[in-house]
């Protein structure tokens, strides 16, 4: 990051590294023997270590690039944008690529989204969007919830991984 940023920028920044250092350990040490396990299992359709860790590299891309719309003015999904259905099908094509190139992705969207960061000036941190939840996010609000996420999800797996 930049020298001379302004706090609340420099806040964020620590708020994304702390989270990225929480969660990264657990992402890291995946393997395909781990991909089968079972992490959530909310009605008939289960989803798998596998099917979690597609679920973040799709999740972050596709809210960075949410954030990216919101600090130029644009829409960010449409009105009629459907999450669960998004998620599902993000489920489905999981077994596209193996936990190791999702972790890549991870770690790409990871760089991506510092740059972003860095590139910004604290006032378009209130700029704001909607994100594909519904909720209306400040970009501050949308770079907070990818790091709080994929630390959530990555303890979800990590408690999984342990029973």
């Amino acid at each position: 990051m930049k020298e001379g940023t302004g706090n609340r920028k420099a806040d964020l920044y620590d708020f994304i590294a702390a989270q990225h250092a929480q969660s990264w350990p657990i992402l890291a040490i995946l393997t395909d023997e781990d991909r089968e396990k079972i992490v959530y299992a909310p009605d008939d359709y289960h989803w798998t270590v596998q099917n979690v860790v597609s679920h973040l590299a799709d999740a972050e891309s596709g809210m960075l690039g949410q954030a990216r719309r919101a600090s130029q003015g644009k829409m960010t999904v449409p009105e009629d944008f459907d999450l669960e259905r998004w998620n599902r099908s993000v489920a489905r094509k999981s077994e596209r690529n193996t936990i190791a190139g999702f972790c890549e992705q991870i770690l790409k969207t990871h760089r991506e989204i510092l740059e972003f960061l860095d590139g910004l000036e604290d006032p378009s941190l209130d700029t704001s969007g909607r994100h594909s939840s519904g909720d209306i996010l400040t970009i501050e609000g949308f770079l907070r919830r990818i790091a709080s996420h994929r630390l959530e999800h990555a303890q979800d797996i990590q408690e999984a991984l342990h029973k």
